[in-house]
């Protein structure tokens, strides 16, 4: 294989306001803490940015959402080499880019310096089938891979409006008792304080970040729009 090319630092764009610029170096930090955990051997599940957040820090668990890492990949305008690899891998074009982003830097056989410093290789992984459907499979890739326990998360699209009917909830509802219970017979355990405090967090931040989108919709706009992309992923 030829020699991967460098992640190409010049032009890449980077945040405006101070707490986004910190929160950009909190994600890139976390990613690489994540690496140290792996080597003092914490399990590393790779999860779906789609699955509760709540659920699994709860739970205590070293995640990381490769929809980030893909964001990252193209951030640093690695997309084609990646991409190319994915698709050498047998992903299809039609593919989502960010997955077939983070696919290729997982299934790469070397990777560039930067995301070799990021990358870490999962224990378990969590997918889902919603949003994107090419989640479920795009993660089954993964565990063929690396050779770890994989759940899957079904997740019924909302075709109903705002008011969701309750067969709807009570599904979704089920789905989640069964990720629990699964990552339960994989040796973690449920904090149900944590889990109400973090599902506290959440709804306050949730809040917050309502408040911010209608700043934003001032003329001109307060925030750039690469600063609020940052800003809406740093939560996960």
């Amino acid at each position: 294989m030829s020699q991967m090319p460098q992640a190409r630092f010049d032009g890449i764009p980077l945040p405006e306001l101070p707490v986004v610029a910190d929160m950009h170096m909190a994600i890139g930090n976390r990613l690489i803490e994540l690496k140290a955990e792996k080597a003092a051997g914490k399990p590393i599940v790779w999860s779906s940015i789609i699955i509760p957040k709540e659920i699994l820090y709860a739970m205590d668990i070293s995640v990381t959402f490769q929809e980030i890492l893909g964001a990252w990949v193209s951030i640093m305008r690695m997309s084609g080499p990646y991409c190319q690899i994915a698709e050498e891998k047998g992903v299809s074009r039609d593919v989502c880019a960010i997955h077939r982003c983070f696919l290729g830097c997982a299934l790469a056989d070397e990777r560039d310096e930067f995301f070799e410093a990021m990358f870490v290789e999962p224990d378990f992984v969590i997918g889902s089938t919603y949003a994107c459907m090419s989640v479920s499979k795009s993660f089954q890739l993964i565990t063929d891979r690396f050779r770890c326990p994989h759940h899957v998360v079904d997740t019924p699209i909302n075709t109903w409006g705002r008011d969701l009917p309750e067969h709807a909830v009570a599904y979704y509802t089920a789905q989640m008792r069964e990720l629990i219970a699964w990552l339960e017979s994989h040796g973690f355990k449920m904090d149900w304080d944590k889990l109400r405090e973090e599902v506290r967090f959440s709804k306050d931040l949730n809040l917050l970040l309502q408040e911010i989108e209608r700043y934003k919709s001032a003329v001109p706009s307060p925030i750039k729009s690469y600063d609020s992309f940052v800003a809406l992923t740093a939560p996960s």
